[in-house]
């Protein structure tokens, strides 16, 4: 079953996937540490 020579479409489609996933991550803990700044930011001025 895993001989075949052409690569499968599910493991492109997996890359993707991870990149997006990784993508979302990272914009989603930068956005959550911007915040904290701000908060903090904010307490201090």
């Amino acid at each position: 079953m895993s001989s075949e020579p052409n690569p499968k479409p599910i493991g492109q489609l997996r890359s993707i996937f991870s990149i997006t996933l990784f993508v979302i991550l990272t914009i989603g803990v930068a956005y959550l540490s911007w915040n904290f700044i701000a908060a903090l930011i904010a307490k201090f001025a």
